[in-house]
């Protein structure tokens, strides 16, 4: 993971920024709640962008973090460009996921845990829509009333810690992450804090 100021800039970690550098920076600079962002090429998510008259909606307990809509951005090209990255921002708007056409998806968070978790969430959200869709159902999305019902029970900071705790001492376990990660974990005294 690399670190880098508002004009691209590493100050921390080794090697070069990717080429899609405008895509972090942009929203950053249009979205100033968001502390991270993710830009990957999870193929459920590149799916969704292929599919006429079909839209990624939110339909797991989790998923009510997108109520507010999942955009797609047109622009199917590598985006490496500061216009492109804008342009992106823009799609983006006031949401928390953008799918990127026939390429990817953006999502933004508050920190890099929350959005770990839900990049956890997108995909097991995207997997139950298409698995509607392969049964040959239509996909029911959540009302309006059973978001408002989640986000009313939702202890997000919790469930953030919870679920990075789970996911890191799996990594560590099956030492897919290296020991020293293992500084990490959430402390169990700040898991009672929600």
């Amino acid at each position: 993971m690399l670190v880098v100021d508002h004009g691209g800039k590493v100050i921390e970690g080794d090697g070069r920024p990717p080429s899609e550098l405008p895509i972090h920076l942009e929203i950053l600079k249009a979205r100033p709640d968001a502390q991270a962002v993710l830009h990957c090429h999870m193929e459920l998510a590149i799916a969704f962008t292929m599919m006429q008259g079909v839209t990624l909606v939110p339909m797991r307990a989790r998923a009510s973090r997108w109520k507010s809509g999942i955009p797609t951005h047109p622009d199917p090209s590598h985006i490496k460009l500061t216009e492109q990255g804008s342009a992106l921002a823009q799609t983006l708007g006031p949401h928390h996921a953008a799918l990127m056409r026939a390429h990817g998806l953006v999502l933004v968070a508050e920190s890099v845990r929350a959005l770990f978790v839900d990049a956890v969430h997108f995909k097991e959200n995207a997997r139950a829509q298409l698995e509607v869709l392969q049964a040959g159902a239509r996909p029911l999305a959540l009302t309006a009333e059973e978001i408002e019902q989640i986000e009313r029970m939702e202890m997000r900071g919790w469930h953030i810690k919870k679920l990075w705790n789970y996911y890191m001492r799996k990594g560590l376990t099956e030492n897919v992450l290296p020991r020293d990660w293992a500084d990490r974990l959430v402390p169990n005294k700040e898991m009672l804090r929600r």
